[in-house]
């Protein structure tokens, strides 16, 4: 290795290659990092979003012609839903949100309820869900089971899985 000398010649290329490096990175390398990052960013957004159109196309394959609700929308959903039974004579002995399932293009959360009612009030219930403008609810887990004190109606528990858009 040849030792360097440190003369003004020297001195003036090594401060030009290090501006040149400062340049360089500041205002080339730096601002294209941060638009791949956005770009990046912006890919997996579309993902999501091609992957729930994925699977609302699915649905409608199957003959389901409802749609995922958004988050914003989730509250409103609930009230429907509640008002549907509390239209249909359900005495509700609890319900219970359960966490938030992320699936694959979609999130689903499920509602647990328990519950008392008549056959036809359940059943006029469920048709409600069915009907209800726009969205996906399914019925999971449904157990019936007659109690004494209850006759005519039955005891009842089952989970309804609302299906949530991804953003």
């Amino acid at each position: 290795m040849i030792p360097l000398k440190l003369n003004k010649k020297n001195l003036r290329i090594v401060l030009r290659i290090a501006v040149f490096l400062f340049l360089l990175f500041g205002f080339i390398y730096f601002p294209l990092l941060k638009e791949i990052r956005k770009s990046d960013s912006l890919c997996k957004s579309l993902k999501e979003q091609l992957k729930t159109a994925e699977n609302l196309r699915d649905f409608q394959k199957a003959g389901i012609h409802k749609r995922f609700v958004s988050q914003k929308e989730l509250a409103l959903t609930l009230d429907k839903i509640t008002e549907a039974a509390k239209s249909r004579s359900l005495n509700f002995i609890s319900i219970s949100q359960q966490e938030i399932k992320a699936l694959d293009g979609y999130r689903v959360l499920p509602v647990e309820m328990e519950l008392d009612a008549g056959y036809k009030q359940l059943g006029l219930f469920w048709g409600d869900l069915e009907n209800l403008q726009d969205v996906l609810v399914t019925v999971e887990n449904f157990q019936a089971s007659s109690d004494e004190g209850l006759l005519p109606k039955i005891l009842c528990s089952l989970t309804l899985n609302i299906y949530i858009t991804q953003n």
